[in-house]
């Protein structure tokens, strides 16, 4: 048993060390990664490569001065409303009650038809399906 734990928990301790390393060096790859490509572009006689910052790192200048808090617009209050929007009310009134009309009926159960027998069965397709599944089996 104690051949089998040991090695065991060995592992478990490198993974956890070896992630808890790549963890503390993720902000500070960019970084690294950047200067070994200045680095190499120098070594190699190459054009310098601009650094590539993430984009939390950019700085953004601003471009002119900066616009005041800008203030929420608000519709109107219903008591200063114009003409034109009164003439509107019946037909947003009526709109209204026509969507609501619409939805009532949809939430109704459908009316079974009473007319006739079934098309299935007036097209043979009933007794073709009977006949499959009274087939016997092997």
């Amino acid at each position: 048993m104690t051949l089998l734990l040991w090695p065991l928990i060995k592992g478990l301790a490198a993974l956890l060390v070896s992630g808890a390393v790549l963890a503390l060096m993720a902000p500070l790859l960019p970084r690294l990664l950047g200067w070994w490509e200045q680095r190499e572009a120098a070594r190699l006689g190459l054009e310098p490569v601009a650094p590539v910052l993430p984009a939390r790192e950019k700085t953004a200048a601003p471009e002119g001065p900066l616009p005041g808090p800008l203030a929420p617009e608000f519709p109107p209050p219903l008591a200063a409303a114009t003409p034109v929007a009164a003439a509107e009310e019946p037909l947003v009134a009526a709109a209204i009650a026509l969507a609501l009309t619409l939805f009532q009926e949809e939430q109704q159960p459908a009316p079974a038809a009473a007319a006739g027998p079934s098309p299935w069965a007036l097209a043979g397709r009933w007794l073709a399906m009977e006949r499959r599944l009274n087939l016997p089996k092997r």
